[in-house]
Formats: structure tokens, C-alpha cells, sequence
């Protein structure tokens, strides 16, 4: 993931603007038993909305996180609680389903910042959340979406919307999130296509994972600009990732962060000088291969071909720890899972 986000993000020219804001760190969240916090919740740089009748739990960690800084909403449409997949909004607006009452859009109206924009969008395609995916600029929009929604579109959010596709599936909303920052987007999003995508948004993108290989980035991810969301099953290296890209950890150079990247996901990584041992799977076992990431682990020692070095093969307990960062992220991008058979990392 690295290198696929160093390649699109160099394309872009300039440096996004720093947010004035509290840096601050992904935050884990569960919505009942579900970890798909993107389906209970909206979040923009000026509103939250949150799905009524959840655990308190999960309203303390977001008001926590966001008390002072842009009202918390607990609200239903439709008499749904699945605000995060109904709607869509940003910072100037927030478009609703056609079914949502009257009494709801008086909350909402009642609640929301004056300026912004509350209207209902009239279109078969309901799950606004998941057709749509958008920012302060720029609105990703289903193919499918009428003429006449994308007007309501442009209209509410001010916004450029370009019907799109991600990992040539039409749901931008499920397998895409964008803050004014940056996005993030389907693993499987080929590189034409994410470096397509990154010109046409003039933002860095990277392809990735949330909750713990999940593809759904829309359901695992909740952020705007200065505050990111995601499921409590999110592994370490996919927060790692998620925060680099949407600028979570302060307002350093953006450029330096990226060039950066490489050597932060190598960091827990050991260097390895012990003779290799047998696998206790037999001797037919392979070593785990890194062709997806040639050349790019410093001490772990790997050789033109992609396999471990002879005599830098781990040991019972360092391979415990290697796996432990594999099975987050690494192991997810090279659609392989790692076993560790005692004494010897082998692919299965």
C-alpha cells in the first residue's frame, strides 16, 4: 500500500492545505455488536449525525471526541437508524431520503448549523450513503443516479460530481471515503483506476482495509477533516494507514509523511540473523513470499527473487510478533494469509 500511495500522491502536484484543528488519533468504535460504525453514522466538518436507539457507550465516544466542536444529532429517517448509509452530506449540506417524515427534517433543521443546507433527494436509489461519496469540492455519484437528483446534488452540496465507479463497482459511497484530505478506497481498485481517481479529486488516495481486512471502506470508516472514526476491529497498521492519509496525525508536511510511510509499516519488523529452522509443517513448506513488496523490508533481508534470505529465517517468538503485523495489512494486499508453525513462517 505504500508504494501505490507514494505513486498516486506525487501526481498531485501540490501539498493539500493543513486543517487548523486538534490532531488527533483514529478512534475505535462498536454500534451495538456491529463494527460498521459507517452505517450508524455521518460525519461532516460541521455536523454529526448518529443513529437513535444504539448503545450510550457508543454516543459517549463520539460526543467525547466531538463535545464543543460540531453538534452530535441522534436522529432517524425514515424511521431508520442507519443514518450513515441514508444520507450524504459535507460541511455547506446534508441530503436526505424522500421517506424521511417532517417531523425528522424539524430535528434536523432545529439542529443543524444554519448554514447548512437540508433537502430530501427524490431518486430510486435511496441508500444515499452508499451511492454517493463526497467532500467540499468534489461528489462521486452512482451511474445510475437521474439528471434531476444530480441537480439537487450540485444545488445542496455545491459541488463537481462525476459519476464514477471504484474497483468497477458503482457503490462510490460503500468502497470509498473522502474528507478534504484525502480518501481512501477499495483494495482490489486497480492502479490506472486509483491514479485516475486521485487526478480527477486532486487528493492523495490509497487503496486499503478496515476492520480487519474489510473492503467495505464507506461501513469501517466515519471522518472528516481533523477526526476519523473506525471499527473496533481495525488493526493497528490499517489505523497506521488510515491516519496517514487523512492527515489525522498533525500538520506536518504532507510530503514528508508519505516518503515516510515505507519505514513506518517496517518499523515492528526485526532484523532476523538466526540460522533457518525447520518447519514443523514439513520440509515441503514454502517461505512466506514478499513479491508483492520487493525490496522494501531493510534488516528482514530479502533477496531478488522475493523469498527470505539464507540464515535470516525467525525464530518461535520473533515470528510471532511478524505475524501479528502481517495478518493487518500486509498479508491483505498480497491476498495471502500467514501461518506460523512454530519455529517458521510458512504460505498457505
Amino acid at each position: 500500500f505504500g508504494s501505490r500511495l507514494l505513486s498516486t500522491a506525487s501526481k498531485q502536484g501540490a501539498t493539500p492545505p493543513c486543517t487548523s484543528g486538534i490532531a488527533a488519533m483514529a478512534i475505535r468504535a462498536q454500534y451495538e455488536s456491529s463494527n460498521e460504525v459507517g452505517v450508524f453514522a455521518r460525519l461532516t466538518p460541521t455536523y454529526c449525525l448518529l443513529g437513535q436507539g444504539g448503545p450510550e457507550k457508543f454516543y459517549q465516544i463520539f460526543e467525547a471526541e466531538l463535545g464543543g466542536k460540531v453538534p452530535v444529532i441522534r436522529c432517524t429517517l425514515g424511521g431508520q437508524r442507519i443514518v450513515g448509509r441514508i444520507t450524504t452530506g459535507n460541511s455547506k449540506g446534508l441530503l436526505v431520503p424522500e421517506d424521511t417524515s417532517d417531523q425528522e427534517m424539524e430535528l434536523l433543521r432545529s439542529q443543524l448549523p444554519e448554514t447548512v443546507k437540508l433537502a430530501k433527494l427524490p431518486d430510486r436509489l435511496s441508500a444515499l450513503g452508499n451511492c454517493i461519496a463526497c467532500n467540499d469540492s468534489v461528489a462521486l455519484i452512482h451511474t445510475d443516479l437521474d439528471e434531476a437528483s444530480v441537480e439537487v446534488i450540485k444545488e445542496t452540496l455545491e459541488v463537481e460530481t462525476f459519476r464514477a465507479t471504484i474497483a468497477s463497482m458503482p457503490l462510490c459511497g460503500s468502497y470509498c471515503v473522502i474528507t478534504n484530505n484525502g480518501g481512501m478506497v477499495h483494495p482490489r481498485t486497480s492502479q490506472a483506476d486509483l491514479e485516475e481517481l486521485a487526478a480527477l479529486l486532486q487528493l492523495p488516495l490509497t487503496a486499503g482495509t478496515v476492520n480487519r481486512g474489510g473492503e467495505l471502506i464507506g461501513a469501517g470508516i466515519v471522518a472528516n477533516d481533523t477526526t476519523v472514526f473506525v471499527g473496533s476491529d481495525t488493526t493497528g497498521t490499517e489505523i497506521g494507514v488510515i491516519e496517514n492519509i487523512f492527515r489525522i496525525q498533525g500538520c506536518t508536511a504532507f510530503s514528508s509523511t508519505l516518503a515516510g510511510m515505507q519505514s513506518t509499516l517496517m518499523q515492528p519488523v526485526p532484523s532476523y540473523r538466526r540460522a533457518p529452522p525447520r518447519c514443523s509443517r514439513g520440509a515441503g513448506a514454502e517461505p512466506l513470499c514478499f513479491r508483492f513488496c520487493p525490496g522494501v523490508w531493510p534488516g528482514v533481508g530479502v533477496r531478488p527473487g522475493g523469498r527470505w534470505a539464507p540464515g535470516r529465517f525467525p525464530s518461535g517468538r520473533e515470528t510471532s510478533a511478524l505475524c501479528a503485523v502481517l495478518r493487518g495489512v500486509l498479508c491483505l494486499g498480497a491476498r495471502r494469509s500467514v501461518t506460523a508453525c512454530g519455529d517458521g513462517i510458512e504460505k498457505k
